[in-house]
């Protein structure tokens, strides 16, 4: 992978799941009355193929992504029309929702990536209309789409629970899975330890707690690594 495809994917929050853990989820969360299956950020599709079901939704904001049945959109902010899904299954984005500089710069301008701090990197950043218009074109394009699903979900009230704070996509991206989760449902899904461990998403894993809805939660360190391009000390 080179080096612009490997931070493309980080800025994505995209790292494809190994088969066993994929076969491992699915293996909890498909159930014999199952029909339908959602997975909103479906990538190459694994999760879908190997769910055997026939009625197979898959969602990915990048319109790069490798599965030939994907709906291009982003399925935080997409309207569902109230539809419903028997399964929802996925390896969401793990990454902050406000837009970093150091990552979209990194295959872009590695003196802006590289600068010996933010001041400095802000100051090469307001001088791009000069130095280079293409790439601030660029940057103001990615801000804001950032800034614009930053406000969607905060603002809307679609996320009530986990779209506060510094909003991580893999919280969302829970609390979106459960919104669209039929009442017989199951969701499967790898989100970081986080979900169950911090401040804020507190209020949503005491939601899925106390209304009984929490089946089983497997937490683990990537050291073997099973994800290779992720820190082997994440859990």
């Amino acid at each position: 992978m080179s080096e612009a495809q490997r931070t493309r994917r980080k800025r994505l929050g995209a790292w494809y799941t190994p088969p066993e853990l994929v076969r491992a989820i699915v293996s909890e969360a498909v159930f014999p009355e199952a029909r339908s299956v959602l997975d909103p950020a479906c990538g190459d599709g694994r999760f879908l193929t190997a769910s055997g079901l026939d009625d197979v939704v898959g969602v990915d904001i990048d319109p790069q992504a490798p599965w030939a049945h994907a709906i291009h959109d982003n399925a935080l902010t997409r309207n569902w029309g109230g539809r419903q899904f028997d399964v929802v299954l996925g390896n969401p984005p793990w990454e902050r929702v406000k837009l970093q500089e150091q990552e979209f710069f990194a295959s872009r301008d590695l003196a802006i990536a590289n600068a010996v701090n933010a001041a400095a990197r802000k100051t090469l950043i307001k001088a791009l209309p000069d130095t280079d218009p293409a790439l601030w074109a660029e940057w103001c394009d990615a801000s804001r789409e950032a800034e614009g699903q930053s406000h969607f979900i905060r603002n809307t009230g679609r996320y009530p629970l986990c779209g506060r704070g510094d909003v991580n996509t893999y919280a969302v991206f829970a609390e979106h899975n459960r919104a669209v989760l039929a009442v017989n449902g199951r969701a499967g899904f790898i989100v970081p330890t986080g979900i169950v461990t911090d401040d804020g998403t507190k209020d949503y894993f005491s939601s899925v707690v106390s209304m009984g809805q929490l089946v089983s939660v497997y937490d683990f360190e990537n050291r073997r690594p099973l994800f290779t391009s992720v820190d082997r000390r994440f859990r």
